[in-house]
């Protein structure tokens, strides 16, 4: 049996919104862009970032981290000379 209730019909999906702003691009030149203000790129904003700002953390940077690998190095090898200990142990029995 067919229900005809109204708030059962179903409602079509919505259609993507459109980019009225788009042109084609043309062997002129014209790029496919819209007329406006140009916004920097990705690229030009990481360039600016590596040639200003990274370099002034580097160092402090560098010395964290080889802080944090002296630190994660003394367990590994602890872990290991407990190790060689327990061979050591069994080879004799």
């Amino acid at each position: 049996m067919i229900s005809t209730n109204p708030l059962n019909t179903r409602r079509s999906p919505k259609l993507p919104k459109t980019d009225y702003c788009y042109q084609a691009p043309t062997l002129a030149g014209n790029g496919g862009r819209c007329f406006g203000t140009r916004r920097t790129s990705f690229r030009a904003i990481s360039q600016d970032y590596f040639k200003n700002e990274a370099p002034q953390s580097f160092v402090t940077e560098a010395a964290l981290f080889c802080v944090i690998v002296m630190t994660a190095a003394v367990p590994v090898i602890n872990s290991a000379s407990a190790l060689l200990h327990l061979v050591r142990a069994f080879a004799i029995l």
